[in-house]
């Protein structure tokens, strides 16, 4: 089928193999960057930030922690000392509220979620803890403002309930920092996962493109091969028959003609016009020495009468005299 194909279709052909193998080069290029692409945003626009978020939290618990301590400690009583841990637990408290903030929105995953719905209400029970001791906090700082002693019954009771809420808010920390923990290792598998599938993703594409570059370039191959042999062959059918006719011509065949159909169709005119040129050459050298050999052996013919142009006519109009010569010669030896 290939070989009846004409040349411009089957350059055309070969174009449009290239053109092919590039397009689906792009389009695996470009699904394999946006699987690629898709895990990296699942790791800078969720995981990474939930790490973050996490980790904020977890560090504002340890501020609120080492300011407690510090409130419940009695040779710590002195003003400075005191508004430094209310400071401490205040700064642990922005610091949490800001990792929620940027924790919160982000989207879990079902494990992680329901992880999370554990850790709210532990974390809200230990900062209700916090809250309350610094309510006693403050109330102990009012007494001892209006000089009650360490040993002042109202303030030793503050500093045993003082003492019973960091207990209690140590075993909610605790419990909060656990479930806390258990979501940032979770975040920081997804980060691990997501960052192995890009690897992936990016190692199949990158092969998938190796196979194709190297399937393409081998068709385009395979289609130049095909059209460059399929022109060689036309070439040499054109020559095999250029050198027949000429053969012919020089061994005095003047009947030979080119065969048409030796040669793919949209180069058949030119051995079409080959044998047109000789049949209009050779059909007047015939009557011009079939006119002579009658002439030769005393059989005057007519004078030819038909229409020719050129040189032809010019061979016609010299025989045409010719025959009348003759025939003036055997009028006058009669």
């Amino acid at each position: 089928m290939f070989k009846n194909w004409s040349i411009a279709a089957r350059i055309w052909l070969g174009f449009s193999v290239a053109v092919l193998a590039a397009i689906v080069m792009g389009y695996v290029a470009r699904q394999s960057m946006a699987t690629a692409q898709q895990h990296m945003d699942e790791v800078g626009h969720n995981r990474t930030p939930s790490l973050f978020g996490a980790e904020q939290i977890e560090v504002g618990q340890l501020h609120v922690a080492t300011g407690s301590r510090g409130l419940i400690i009695r040779r710590m009583m002195d003003p400075a000392s005191r508004q430094a841990n209310y400071e401490e637990i205040q700064k642990g408290y922005a610091q949490i509220a800001e990792g929620r903030r940027i924790y919160e929105p982000l989207p879990q995953t079902p494990e992680e979620a329901r992880i999370w719905q554990r850790f709210v209400p532990v974390f809200d029970e230990w900062k209700r803890s916090v809250d309350s001791l610094i309510l006693l906090a403050q109330q102990k700082d009012s007494l001892v403002a209006q000089g009650a002693k360490a040993d002042d019954p109202r303030v030793v009771q503050l500093d045993e309930q003082a003492f019973e809420t960091v207990v209690h808010a140590k075993v909610a920390r605790v419990q909060s920092g656990q479930l806390m923990g258990e979501i940032a290792a979770l975040n920081g598998e997804l980060v691990k996962s997501a960052v192995a599938q890009a690897e992936k993703s990016n190692a199949s594409s990158t092969s998938t493109l190796l196979t194709l570059a190297v399937g393409c370039v081998l068709a385009v191959l395979l289609v130049g091969f095909l059209l460059a042999r399929s022109i060689q062959s036309v070439i040499e059918s054109l020559i095999k028959e250029a050198r027949r006719l000429s053969v012919a011509a020089v061994a005095g065949e003047l009947d030979t003609r080119g065969d048409v159909a030796s040669v793919p169709s949209e180069f058949q005119a030119i051995i079409l016009g080959v044998n047109e040129t000789l049949d209009a050459v050779i059909g007047p050298l015939n009557v011009s020495a079939n006119y002579v050999d009658r002439i030769s052996k005393g059989d005057i013919p007519d004078k030819i009468t038909d229409a020719y142009n050129g040189d032809f006519n010019t061979i016609k109009n010299n025989l045409n005299k010719c025959i009348e010569a003759v025939n003036r010669m055997v009028g006058d030896a009669t």
